[in-house]
């Protein structure tokens, strides 16, 4: 029997199925509590960025619950602004993109 794995986080990104948003994906990166400070976030979301310029993506769409001043700089110091805040749901939410292509 093999031992379970310890998965400490992971990075995933997706869309629209429309064929219209073809070069856009909302991308996200989760870690374990214990992961957190340990600069594994960073490295995730850059190898997920790295791999979606690879398949040709030219926008990248994050969503966070605000107020999340620190998520909020973190995406900025991956290259992402801010583009609008919702109050469409119960918490705010900040929506910001990062260009992948000139």
């Amino acid at each position: 029997m093999q031992s379970p794995v310890d998965v400490k986080g992971f990075a995933t990104s997706r869309w629209k199925a429309r064929y219209v948003y073809r070069f856009s994906v909302e991308s996200t990166v989760y870690l374990a509590t214990e992961a957190c400070g340990h600069g594994l976030g960073m490295v995730l979301y850059s190898t997920l960025l790295a791999r979606l310029v690879d398949l040709d993506c030219h926008t990248v769409i994050v969503g966070i619950a605000l107020p999340n001043k620190a998520s909020v700089a973190w995406h900025e110091k991956l290259g992402m602004r801010k583009l609008r805040i919702s109050l469409r749901w119960v918490s705010n939410l900040a929506v910001g993109r990062r260009r992948l292509s000139p």
